[in-house]
């Protein structure tokens, strides 16, 4: 999915609907939004096909399946204060 793809489904919503994401069993409010840079990893982490993405860092070179992407990250988490470059704390 694109960020404009997102866009369009959500501008059919009302807005001031709270945006809620899946969260362990239930579902909870994001706490940031940022730009993070992902691929793909060689291993199955979670044994489904969702979650075989990664926000890479200077670790994870050997586990890289394919090319390093930018992503938009919509996240349950606030972020580190080092890391708000291109950061949106909601």
């Amino acid at each position: 999915m694109l960020v404009k793809e997102l866009i369009e489904i959500l501008q059919q919503m009302p807005p001031d609907m709270p945006v809620m994401l899946p969260a362990e069993a239930g579902v909870d409010q994001p706490q940031s939004v940022y730009i993070a840079k992902v691929a793909k990893t060689r291993r199955n982490w979670s044994g489904t096909p969702v979650g075989n993405f990664r926000v890479l860092n200077e670790h994870m070179s050997e586990e890289i399946d394919g090319d390093a992407f930018d992503a938009a990250i919509i996240d349950l988490n606030e972020v580190y204060e080092d890391d708000t470059q291109n950061c949106f704390v909601l």
